[in-house]
């Protein structure tokens, strides 16, 4: 869903996103807005069985996005000021800046 209001994004169990377009800004970051979006779909249930506190879940999905997996795709992606890294946690779904079960792009 696209508005003119509301924060930058957000997203809804199971499968909705909602993504604010009201400034130059929000427009130059959408895709890494639906992107940091879609990951908490993604990871969302995992992360709160890890129990993972609210600024931690945001400091893990901002982490994903600036892992090597991801900096080819959204090389201006900055994690947010709110974001706490629990890095057990980042380690079990990374292995080297790579996400687990990710396939290498030479392959």
């Amino acid at each position: 869903h696209v508005s003119r209001f509301g924060p930058e994004g957000k997203y809804q169990r199971p499968a909705t996103l909602f993504l604010r377009l009201r400034t130059q800004r929000d427009e130059r970051r959408a895709v890494e807005t639906v992107a940091h979006e879609i990951l908490h779909l993604l990871l969302g249930d995992w992360l709160k069985r890890q129990r993972a506190s609210y600024r931690e879940i945001e400091g893990i999905i901002d982490a994903v996005l600036c892992s090597d997996a991801f900096k080819g795709f959204f090389p201006r992606y900055h994690a947010q000021s709110i974001g706490k890294l629990r890095p057990k946690i980042f380690q079990s779904i990374t292995k080297n800046g790579r996400l687990v079960g990710s396939r290498s792009r030479s392959a």
